[in-house]
């Protein structure tokens, strides 16, 4: 993960992910700081990628005079959501194409191809804790079918599962 080390708002040192300096004692003059440890690129994937999971944790420490801080083990909590699909075989034998869209109120919009894409699609903590999706697929005699757009209930940063079957 990378480490940024903040005092007030302001980041003063930031090492990426396995940096050697971080192998050893950081010197800092007395103060308050913040660490803060993440995932590299913490932005939202552009739509068309699947991204990655993110992981991020905080934590306020203070330097003082003549003093060696320890920090005790800290623990990076993922940060972001994903989405899958799985498909029920049984479909293979009359549709030809399919495609599940999902989309998110930041705007990020996915398109999950094929019967055997097991890809996560990773979006942000959407603000209203909903994904919606729909299913677009055709059949073996070129007919188009659209379902109706559903909803998925994001209470948290974790994986979520769409199961498809007609």
């Amino acid at each position: 993960l990378q480490v940024d080390i903040y005092r007030g708002d302001a980041c003063l040192y930031s090492y990426a992910a396995a940096d050697p300096v971080l192998d050893a004692p950081l010197p800092l003059p007395v103060g308050s700081y913040r660490l803060e440890a993440h995932s590299p690129d913490m932005l939202e994937p552009q739509d068309g990628t699947a991204g990655v999971a993110t992981y991020s944790v905080s934590h306020d420490f203070e330097i003082k005079l003549d003093q060696t801080t320890t920090l005790p083990a800290l623990q990076a909590m993922r940060t972001n959501v994903g989405v899958s699909v799985s498909y029920d075989p049984g479909m293979k034998e009359t549709i030809k194409d399919v495609r599940c869209v999902v989309a998110s109120s930041s705007g990020r919009e996915v398109t999950i191809s094929g019967f055997d894409n097991a890809t996560v699609h990773y979006f942000e903590l959407p603000s209203d804790k909903k994904l919606t999706y729909y299913i677009w697929c055709k059949n073996v005699d070129d007919e188009e079918f659209r379902s109706d757009t559903k909803t998925i209930s994001v209470e948290g940063p974790k994986n979520h599962k769409i199961s498809v079957a007609i």
